[in-house]
């Protein structure tokens, strides 16, 4: 016996629910929190939140299997299809497109059972690119003939590591057939006795429908639409947290855990690993909406805030690098003029005044070092925050950092012995800006420049 199918008692698969009661009951609680999260936002926060996790499921899930998605045009397809006014492109991006109408469909349909109609949808819904290399894909229906599940390696070498069962399209169908019978008659709508939880009820679906792989292609893809499928039917409304961005993080954990259950029905491990990854993805979307609370709180306070057009270009920047971007890392200088196309001059003369506006607070030294954060509103789940600006006020912030840049400035000349040096010189220039004017300050600076 090689492959899991092929076990007599196939697909019996052998788990103890209650094992997971307590992951479950932090799934829910999670879900709930999340929740409230979002109803602190405005409508438009609460669609940009969701345009947000779609779009991360979109460029995850897709990753997962090597494809790439222009992210922009993920956000303009989910934006189009939740009915929002966007500016239509000039090139044709139907991969984006299909992965983004997907989603919604997945959304959509949470009130429903699944079918092979609805899956031969979104299989449509996921292919309809005009790759060429695709022709010869079958879009829309179950695959007609044996598929083989490979790994190879950078030396062209390759292992069949599964082999799905089905040889034909009427065994496939019967194979899903006793899928979709057991996925809806577990349908938390449905007779309490077949209940399962939403965690649990998704790693079971997800490897039970990888391990039939019906499709010719997007099984992978398929797989995890039908697994949000499964957590999103245990509420009334699609709770916010993207699946694929966290299995993407673990995508080599993902696959040797698929791999663990090619022979066996034992799905344990594969279970705990699952319902694991789906508090990693809560906690990932947590971040996420309260960067758009944040965002929200942000424009709110300073809505009378007076900013020239290369401010609020910069500011706007930072926001759409999104949490993991210039949130928690800051920008420098050299970031700001690339931004907005100006000089060092009227950069460093930009974000001084930021500073005094209570707009940005600096942190760090020397020139390729300093970063300029913003000043959130509240404190947040982000690794920077305003406990900088608590310590002091903003101009003891400029005065440590003059401190900080004179001597990089007086190490940089003891370095080169070269006072005409580029990076030296633009430090100073940096200096002299912050400075602005202040006699004593630009004094400590002649006397080192002096020696």
């Amino acid at each position: 016996m090689k492959y899991n199918w092929q076990h007599p008692n196939w697909p019996e698969f052998i788990y103890n629910a209650s094992d997971y009661d307590h992951v479950v009951r932090q799934f829910q609680n999670k879900a709930y929190g999340l929740q409230g999260r979002l109803e602190q936002l405005n409508i438009v926060s609460q669609q940009e939140a969701h345009i947000l996790l779609m779009v991360e499921e979109a460029i995850n899930s897709s990753e997962i299997e090597g494809e790439n998605l222009n992210r922009e045009e993920v956000r303009s397809s989910v934006a189009r299809f939740l009915g929002l006014t966007v500016e239509p492109s000039s090139l044709s991006f139907l991969k984006e497109e299909g992965m983004a109408a997907l989603l919604l469909s997945v959304r959509e349909s949470l009130s429903q059972g699944l079918s092979k109609d609805k899956l031969c949808y979104w299989h449509k819904l996921l292919l309809q690119d005009d790759d060429s290399s695709r022709k010869s894909i079958l879009k829309g229906d179950y695959r007609n003939e044996t598929i083989d599940i490979i790994k190879d390696d950078l030396y062209g070498n390759v292992e069949v590591v599964y082999k799905a069962p089905g040889t034909s399209r009427t065994e496939v169908a019967q194979e899903m057939d006793l899928f979709f019978a057991w996925y809806n008659a577990t349908d938390p709508s449905n007779d309490k006795k077949n209940f399962l939880s939403g965690p649990v009820r998704a790693a079971v679906a997800h490897l039970w429908f990888v391990s039939i792989h019906p499709f010719e292609d997007g099984n992978g893809r398929i797989g995890r639409a039908v697994a949000e499928h499964a957590l999103y039917q245990d509420f009334d409304n699609p709770p916010l947290f993207s699946i694929s961005l966290a299995i993407n993080d673990n995508k080599k954990q993902y696959y040797e855990q698929l791999q663990g259950t090619n022979e066996n029905l034992d799905i344990s491990n594969w279970i705990q690993w699952f319902v694991s990854i789906v508090h990693n993805a809560q906690i990932s979307a947590a971040v996420k909406v309260d960067y758009i609370l944040e965002k929200s709180k942000f424009w709110d306070k300073h809505k009378e805030t007076k900013l020239n057009e290369r401010q609020r270009k910069a500011i706007s920047a930072i926001f759409a690098s999104e949490p993991d971007g210039f949130i928690t890392n800051g920008i420098s200088n050299e970031k700001y003029r690339t931004i907005t196309k100006c000089s060092l001059a009227t950069a460093t003369r930009d974000l001084k005044d930021l500073i005094n506006k209570g707009i940005l607070y600096l942190e760090g030294s020397g020139k390729r070092n300093i970063r300029y954060l913003l000043c959130l509103v509240e404190k947040s789940v982000f690794k920077k925050n305003n406990e900088a600006l608590q310590s002091g006020s903003r101009d003891k912030f400029i005065e440590d950092t003059l401190e900080k840049l004179l001597v990089n400035i007086q190490r940089n000349i003891g370095f080169y012995q070269d006072k005409s040096n580029p990076k030296l010189l633009e430090m100073i220039e940096h200096y002299e800006q912050l400075a602005d004017d202040n006699n004593e300050v630009l004094r400590k600076l002649n006397v080192v420049l002096k020696k």
